[in-house]
């Protein structure tokens, strides 16, 4: 499961722009060659066996300052830069949100997921928005 994590969206405060390629179970999976990756397939256009996920961008509310997303209602979620959805887009450009990760309290976020993703995949996704957090 190859994530990108792609520098912050609108500077170095924003949020930050992510992508997952997953492999698409529906569709068979042509072998790579030597020294290819999945993302320079993806890149090149030839990853036709790949799921594209990406973060919904979120809005700059004014009277806040902040960056907002409209997460589902499923818990009182707290502003926070932690914040994410993903979604699928389809053909007809509607989106299907597949994950969503949000701040609860101080010490508690919510992750809700659906397919194509696994909850050791989605798990994983919600972890790497702590990844600055330990460095030093």
């Amino acid at each position: 499961m190859p994530l990108s994590l792609d520098t912050h969206i609108f500077g170095s405060k924003g949020p930050r722009k992510i992508t997952i390629l997953l492999y698409n179970v529906e569709k068979p999976i042509h072998p790579l060659k030597e020294n290819e990756t999945i993302i320079e397939e993806w890149r090149a256009g030839r990853a036709t066996d790949l799921i594209e996920i990406k973060n919904k961008t979120p809005v700059y509310n004014e009277e806040s300052k902040i960056y907002s997303l409209a997460l589902l209602e499923n818990h009182a979620i707290q502003p926070s830069h932690k914040n994410f959805q993903l979604v699928i887009t389809n053909g007809d450009h509607e989106e299907d949100i597949v994950m969503q990760f949000g701040r609860i309290d101080d010490n508690n976020f919510a992750l809700d997921y659906r397919y194509p993703l696994t909850a050791m995949q989605a798990f994983a996704i919600a972890l790497s928005s702590f990844h600055n957090r330990f460095r030093t």
